[in-house]
């Protein structure tokens, strides 16, 4: 497909939602690579469905500038610098309805790709290949969904309130999310497989969320704050670190109003302090030498065997 697109709107308004006939432009390819070589702008709010297997590419520039991009199906389809000379704007929103979408070769460490505000139902994904992306306006995740840092790498700086609640899987390969604003998401980030790096740079920017490593998953605390403050620890598999960006010591406050014991088994560096403030939390993991454990409130459970160096476990309250 080649000529220039505008798409201003969705497809037949008899059609049931989500489906390919309520959708401004379908991709149905079941298999296989279909790219659209199409400049494509928005004039008005406007959906795209794809479906299959397949990769589905707009490799023309994209313009969405001031209106909602609704990506439904169960497909694949990929938004980027996929040819030379071609130009993007997704300041536009997008809504995440179905499938996957990918975001591949935007931005730069020093100038991001800016994304509209984003919204990410269950059971759908949002990759970054690679590149460097800005979500200033926030993001919503309405039930579990995936985020998928890629090999690229790809990085995410969510400057904007995080809601929603569900289980976020963060994914794929050596990226960073980046989590900068006070959010109210009320789930779980799930940060599972080696190198894979959720980064907090705002006291509250996991508040209202559980935090659970697995398999090699990092929790970064940046130099947003001295102090960051979550609802509980847990871990499953091999169990992940906690660092800093430097040797500033931080502190990670726990506060679990969950009702339930939360169990933690990851490794703690030594700049980084854990402090209980209400709760039950079990530690099972590694505090690295100079790490420190207070409990204000509630009571702490260690069940460990793999400390070294010098630590204190301090009560000023709980137990």
């Amino acid at each position: 497909i080649g000529q220039n697109l505008t798409l201003s709107g969705a497809g037949d308004a008899a059609a049931t939602a989500g489906t390919a006939g309520a959708a401004a432009l379908a991709i149905t390819a079941a298999s296989g690579e279909t790219k659209i070589s199409s400049n494509i702008t928005l004039a008005a709010d406007a959906t795209i469905y794809s479906e299959g297997n397949g990769q589905h590419r707009l490799n023309g520039s994209y313009n969405g500038a001031g209106y909602t991009l609704t990506k439904t199906g169960s497909g694949w389809l990929g938004l980027g610098a996929f040819a030379s000379g071609s130009t993007n704007d997704l300041s536009g929103d997008l809504d995440i309805q179905g499938g996957t979408v990918e975001l591949v070769g935007m931005g730069a460490a020093d100038a991001r790709q800016a994304i509209g505000y984003t919204s990410l139902a269950a059971g759908t994904t949002l990759r970054f290949f690679s590149g460097h992306y800005s979500f200033a306006e926030g993001m919503n995740i309405s039930g579990n969904a995936t985020i998928n840092v890629g090999t690229g790498p790809g990085n995410a700086y969510v400057g904007g309130n995080v809601t929603g609640s569900g289980i976020v899987t963060l994914n794929g390969g050596s990226g960073v999310l980046t989590l900068a604003a006070a959010n109210d998401f009320a789930g779980t980030w799930k940060l599972m497989a080696d190198a894979r790096t959720l980064e907090l740079d705002h006291a509250d920017a996991a508040k209202a969320a559980v935090l659970q490593t697995g398999d090699g998953g990092k929790i970064k605390l940046a130099a947003g704050s001295t102090t960051y403050n979550v609802v509980a620890l847990t871990s499953t598999g091999t169990a992940g670190e906690i660092l800093t960006d430097g040797t500033t010591t931080r502190t990670l406050a726990i506060n679990n109003t969950t009702g339930t014991e939360a169990a933690f088994g990851a490794y703690v560096h030594g700049e980084v302090d854990v402090q209980l403030l209400g709760g039950v939390q079990k530690f099972s993991g590694t505090l690295d030498d100079g790490s420190d454990f207070e409990v204000q409130a509630g009571t702490l459970k260690i069940a460990s065997t793999g400390q070294s160096g010098t630590h204190s476990f301090t009560a000023t309250g709980g137990v």
